[in-house]
């Protein structure tokens, strides 16, 4: 998976429940492929946008179903992303899609806006 291509996937992982006879649950998740930021593990990915209002999610690669189930949804052309040096040194994504931008920094998390947006959008 390359960054910025938007693909759907299908996850399976092991969620106990006494009301359901299969414990393990299967998810499709839609989004695009960002630069991992530095704190996450080789073995995990992250895909924007994220559940909640988040700006994004982490997937675990050996969650992911392993029969050619990752399609691509859209060229790398429909998705710009951008690596922006935070104030701190800290590098973020910011990421222009159909719904907008967004960016992986904290403050994008809390505000739905931030610093890095107006870098990218000037």
């Amino acid at each position: 998976m390359k960054i910025g291509q938007s693909i759907t996937i299908k996850t399976r992982y092991f969620s106990p429940s006494y009301h359901r006879n299969d414990p393990y649950v299967t998810e499709e998740v839609t989004g695009v492929v960002i630069k991992n930021p530095s704190w996450l593990a080789p073995d995990l990915i992250a895909i924007a946008p994220g559940a909640n209002g988040q700006p994004f999610r982490v997937i675990s690669t050996k969650h992911i179903v392993k029969s050619g189930e990752v399609v691509v949804t859209k060229t790398a052309k429909e998705v710009q992303t951008w690596t922006i040096q935070g104030s701190k040194g800290n590098e973020y994504t910011v990421m222009r899609t159909g719904n907008g931008y967004s960016c992986t920094c904290p403050g994008f998390t809390f505000r739905k806006s931030c610093k890095h947006l107006s870098m990218v959008e000037a």
